[in-house]
């Protein structure tokens, strides 16, 4: 799995489905983390966020992505 830090936010990247997981997302750090998103060819999958996180509702819409609140662990296991 890849890992990679944009400020407070991460983003973590199964290698062998390029699928991609965005953790705590942040609207100053975004286009830093789109960029390398779309240059790596990544797919957005999941976003994990704190419920008051309005960018992350935001990515959620725009990407059609599974908004997680709790339980990342679990799901970031599907990745390795």
């Amino acid at each position: 799995m890849l890992h990679r830090r944009f400020g407070i936010s991460e983003l973590f990247v199964c290698e062998s489905t390029a699928q991609c997981a965005i953790s705590n997302p942040q609207k100053n750090s975004w286009e830093e983390m789109e960029n390398f998103i779309d240059q790596g060819n990544y797919i957005p999958k999941y976003v994990f966020a704190l419920p008051d996180n309005q960018f992350a509702i935001e990515l959620q819409h725009k990407f059609n992505l599974d908004l997680r609140t709790r339980d990342a662990h679990f799901v970031l296991q599907e990745f390795e």
